[in-house]
């Protein structure tokens, strides 16, 4: 733009209220801007003759010898005023504008804009001209001496920009266009072609700060924001884009598609009183019959917000409006229809809804399955029925329907009349999973348990199976869920065999394949590439001048990126010194080898994903392990234990594991073999250390494995050098009980006295301290045998005490004289115990026993027993009738 130009700017923006100039004035302007800088020598010399008899005539009047004093102006001191100047050089005078005073004008006058350097605006006029010519080169050579002198022209920087824009550099095009707006911020051309270049280009967040400078710059144009919308809507802002549509509202409020675009927004952000606002402010100022499609989605709305008697309403406010009943359309008397029937109005519902029935189903097919869809979702089942079986057999979506009869038949608990559609289906849908699963719980439920096993069990037919593999597709008998619901099937029928048979593989693969996971190192640090491709969110444009902008994401994204950026530099660090100590040592590492960690290997699909991370599957586990124990399959029941343990050692709970661990050691004490038992039986007995029922357990297999394991020794020094253990009995026991079966009853006599320390009202103690003294009284090398016989019997006599002269203390003593020869003693305490009457008591059972109960009553009388010996005491001393007499009484059956 050219001094004219600005000079004729400035007057328009000097004066407030003037009126427009006319068009010739215009033209006459235009003809001076293309000469202004050619003046002839004649006419600079009579500019300066009318100049200098102006300052003469000023001069004058100064000393008051020519007319009245009045202020001196502008004319009087440089000799002529712009009309002057044109009236001399032209032969025409400029007309005058016409001044208004605009009442109410507010704020200051504005400001006259600077005039361009002459120079400045020649030089601009000669890149216009190449650019023009398409001597681009040129233009930009001339431009880019103005924006060194004069930086601050727009019309520099949008010839530049469109200069580069014909050349096909975008970057440089991008640049100049920011300059440009920047520099003239209220020119809304310039923003708009930033908005389009943004967008071509992928910079969303310059496109939405470009739109809102633009719109910054000319608040009434609806269509920028209308692309503003857009461009929130691509990106999925719902939110963002029904504030749009709002502020669109609010400068064209007749404007249905954005009433209809906000609404919908907000409704998916679900802020429908909002929504509801939007369309109740239409619909009661510029509603049209044109526009009924704004009362069904308002009806809608009120529908899903459960306020049927305002969508009622509305529909009854809609039809006092129009003349005839017959141009209601069918979509509203369907809603209405609904409102009704929820309501309990039946039979205005039918009134409303007759007309379905009445229209053929090729033109009105939707809105039928509008009409059942609707009852549906409000629980009207029955009414739902009535319109999808009108739907039965055309060409809409048979698998659909068929499923949602069914589903309301479900509802109204009629599960018989649901099953054929059921099968209808599946016919159509062979590998639905959910389909076939939800079957198959209907015929659980009807006691159907052999359709429903055959329903979710591989086909027989092998062509069924080839063109299921052949379609690429994985077939429905493979998948988790079909197998677990089979396999409960069958255990809830007891069918162990066949549960067994048909989860065990998959259970196993799946603790394969998790095993295997963790055993991968898990990537705990995100690689250099996912970090940049993070960061890269807060980038600006590549050589972009305008930085800063507000990039366009979520909060957690926005929140990952800002992380990443912070991370990259340490670890370009790091990645470089490893390189370069790679190179020092004299190899070369490649972009891989340089990663700190490498990705987890892909595994293929687990069978069952949830295997570890759900409680059904729990139970699941739970029950396959016993039902493994029970069909004697222990090793396999052990193997599933120990990976479950494995497989999830920081997932699952410690009551859980507990649990696991109790189950694993009961079937280790009944497997053939104790070698796998004792491990398990072991780790319980030392987390549990002071339980007599795993010390019992632990003894029963250690029995069975012999007391010479190796293992069995050195878990007995530990306990022993263990200070925790070390205060414990029961180890003390076993080992008595060890060496007294090695006959080195000098050993056991130290590990039962030990114990007795620690608890010397036990009676098992007592009872053990003194048949140990009493054998080892009887032994070759002991000297004081006397001395050491009289303390054993000291302490069978103290578990006497203790045992309040029970039947089998009494018992015990007199066996222990007996077994010393004193049988005169033995005789009166056997006597005693054949005086005395015990009542059975319930076996205490060990973990896992099957042992039964003894179905003959007095097992727990040791009359039998003394009576027994009792008679040889009688037989050896020849009192053969007296010891025929005991046999007889006390021990014929």
């Amino acid at each position: 733009m050219d001094d004219w130009e600005e000079g004729e700017e400035v007057v328009e923006m000097d004066i407030d209220g003037e009126e427009e100039e006319d068009e010739d004035d215009m033209d006459i302007l235009d003809c001076i801007v293309s000469d202004a800088f050619r003046v002839d020598e004649n006419d600079s010399l009579s500019y300066e003759a009318l100049a200098q008899k102006k300052r003469e005539a000023a001069f004058l009047r100064q000393q008051g010898d020519v007319g009245p004093s009045r202020n001196i102006s502008e004319d009087d001191i440089f000799g002529a005023n712009f009309e002057d100047i044109l009236e001399e050089m032209t032969g025409r005078r400029r007309k005058r504008r016409k001044r208004k005073k605009m009442a109410g004008t507010k704020g200051r006058k504005k400001g006259q804009k600077a005039k361009l350097d002459p120079a400045i605006a020649r030089k601009i006029g000669d890149g216009n001209i190449h650019s023009a010519c398409g001597n681009y080169s040129e233009a930009i050579k001339i431009l880019k001496e103005v924006v060194q002198i004069e930086p601050r022209i727009p019309e520099c920087h949008h010839t530049l920009a469109l200069v580069y824009e014909a050349i096909g550099d975008k970057k440089k095009t991008m640049n100049c266009y920011i300059i440009a707006a920047l520099v003239s911020p209220k020119d809304v051309a310039l923003w708009k072609r930033l908005v389009a270049l943004s967008i071509e280009q992928g910079f969303h967040g310059q496109a939405r700060y470009c739109l809102k400078k633009a719109i910054t710059a000319d608040p009434e144009d609806v269509d920028l924001r209308l692309q503003l919308v857009k461009l929130h809507s691509d990106l999925g802002d719902h939110l963002n884009v029904a504030k749009s549509c709002h502020k669109i509202i609010e400068l064209c409020p007749s404007n249905v598609e954005v009433c209809k675009m906000a609404a919908e927004m907000y409704r998916r952000c679900g802020q429908v009183e909002r929504a509801i606002d939007i369309l109740e402010n239409y619909l009661s100022n510029f509603l049209s019959k044109n526009d009924l499609i704004i009362v069904s989605l308002l009806m809608s709305l009120h529908i899903e917000n459960d306020s049927h008697v305002k969508a009622l309403e509305i529909f009854e406010l809609i039809s006092s409006r129009i003349s005839s009943k017959n141009e209601i359309p069918l979509y509203l008397k369907v809603k209405a229809g609904v409102c009704h029937a929820y309501l309990g109005n039946m039979k205005e519902s039918e009134f409303i809804l007759e007309s379905l029935w009445k229209e053929p189903l090729k033109d009105n097919g939707s809105l039928v399955l509008e009409a059942a869809n609707l009852f549906f979702k409000l629980g009207l089942y029955e009414s739902a029925l009535k319109y999808y079986f009108l739907l039965e057999g055309t060409s809409y979506d048979q698998a659909f329907l068929q499923l949602n009869i069914s589903k309301c038949y479900l509802s109204l608990n009629e599960h018989k009349k649901a099953i054929p559609f059921y099968y209808k289906a599946l016919s159509i849908m062979k590998n639905n999973v959910d389909v076939r699963i939800s079957l198959s719980l209907i015929l659980v439920q009807e006691e159907r348990i052999d359709e429903a096993i055959t329903l979710l069990s591989p086909p027989l037919d092998k062509e069924s199976i080839n063109n299921d593999i052949s379609t690429n597709t994985k077939p429905w008998w493979l998948d988790g869920r079909i197998k677990l619901k089979l396999a409960r099937i069958y255990y809830n029928n007891a069918m162990l065999e066949e549960f067994v048979d048909t989860i065990f593989a998959s259970v196993c693969e799946t603790l394969r394949m998790e095993n295997m996971n963790g055993k991968i190192s898990i990537k705990k640090r995100l690689t250099i590439p996912i970090l940049s491709k993070r960061a890269r969110l807060l980038d600006d444009p590549p050589g972009s001048v305008l930085c800063g902008v507000k990039p366009i994401g979520t909060s957690s994204e926005l929140l990952k990126a800002c992380r990443a950026k912070k991370m990259l530099p340490e670890r370009e660090e790091k990645r470089e010194e490893r390189k370069v100590r790679a190179l020092e040592n004299g190899f070369e590492l490649s972009n891989d080898d340089l990663e700190e960690e490498s990705d987890p290997k892909n595994l293929p699909e687990k069978p069952l994903p949830k295997l570890l991370n759900d409680e059904e599957h729990y139970c699941l586990i739970l029950d396959l392990c016993k039902a493994l124990f029970h069909l004697q399959r222990y090793w396999d029941a052990l193997e599933i234990i120990n990976n479950v343990l494995y497989a999830s050692t920081k997932t699952m709970s410690r009551d859980k594991k507990e649990e696991l661990r109790t189950l694993r050691s009961q079937i280790a004490y009944r497997a053939i073999d104790p070698k796998h038992g004792y491990e398990f039986v072991r780790s319980i007995v030392m987390r549990h250390p002071n339980s007599l029922a795993a010390w019992n357990c632990y003894y029963e297999v250690i029995s069975r494995l012999g007391f010479h394991h190796p293992k069995h020794a050195k878990f007995m020094q530990k306990c022993a050098r263990d200070t925790q253990q070390s205060k414990c009995v029961p180890p003390m026991i076993i080992q008595g009980h060890q060496f007294t079966l090695n006959s080195t009853h000098q050993d056991a006599a130290k590990k039962y006295l030990h114990a007795y320390k620690l608890q010397p009202d036990n009676p098992l103690i007592n009872l053990c301290c003194g048949t140990s003294l009493i054998n080892l009284a009887l032994g070759f090398r002991l000297k004081n045998k006397h001395l050491t016989l009289v303390q054993g019997m000291g302490f069978l006599f103290q578990y006497l005490r203790i045992c309040n002269e029970s039947q089998e203390a009494l018992y015990n003593i007199a066996r222990a004289f007996q077994h010393v020869g004193l049988v005169t003693l033995a005789v009166s305490y056997y006597e005693k115990v054949l005086e005395m009457e015990v009542d059975d008591y319930p076996i205490p059972k060990l973990l896992a026993s099957n042992s039964q109960q003894p179905t003959v009553p007095g097992y727990c009388n040791l009359r039998r027993e003394a009576a027994f010996n009792l008679h040889l005491i009688y037989m050896k001393s020849g009192s053969v009738d007296l010891a025929r007499h005991i046999l007889k009484t006390y021990c014929t059956i």
